[in-house]
């Protein structure tokens, strides 16, 4: 085993500690010794909206980029940085891929490919239910996002929208963050126009 393959397994290791804190030790080792270890270009993608695909992948090391293909555009969803889980939902449903991911920088991936997943994670309660909260924890980000991208507008149409509650979320180069700095412009041209 090469430096570079021990420190990338120790990575993993960590990583997936921490998304599945509730796991064994027995339980993260077989995934990390089971799992294939892969190094992905910057701009190539590692998942494509519509494919049907038996990996999820580990980001042990840069960041990608997630969009989703609506009515002939391309949706800027934001990027994910090292440590998260990626494409898993598609690997539990056995359904298409729902976005695109791609490398926004060079990539160290740990890949896990379904027979990993069913015979170690599916068969291991406190690792699937570690998964369910960390895809509940980012349904619930986007969703509380969203209400309060809603409850601005609902507040500008009644004068009295305050912009300092959506500036946490105006940030980012995403949509919802781009939706966030819109309403916020919106505010101040009603206030100067009125």
């Amino acid at each position: 085993m090469t430096t570079q393959d021990f420190n990338q397994k120790e990575t993993a290791f960590k990583f997936l500690g921490s998304i599945f804190s509730i796991t064994d030790q027995e339980t993260i080792n077989a995934i990390t010794e089971a799992a294939v270890f892969e190094e992905i270009k910057k701009d190539s993608y590692l998942i494509e909206q519509g494919k049907i695909e038996n990996t999820a992948y580990l980001l042990l090391d840069g960041s990608v980029d997630v969009s989703m293909n609506l009515n002939e555009k391309t949706i800027d969803l934001g990027s994910m940085e090292p440590g998260v889980l990626i494409g898993e939902i598609a690997l539990v449903l056995e359904t298409a891929r729902t976005v695109n991911i791609k490398a926004g920088t060079d990539l160290a991936v740990m890949k896990i490919d379904q027979e990993i997943f069913n015979t170690v994670i599916m068969q291991n309660a406190d690792a699937l239910r570690a998964m369910l909260k960390n895809n509940l924890l980012r349904i619930q980000d986007v969703t509380t996002k969203i209400t309060q991208l809603f409850a601005a507008t609902e507040e500008i149409q009644e004068g009295k929208f305050d912009p300092k509650k959506i500036e946490n979320i105006s940030g980012k180069n995403d949509e919802i963050s781009k939706l966030a700095k819109s309403i916020i412009n919106l505010s101040s041209f009603c206030d100067n126009f009125f």
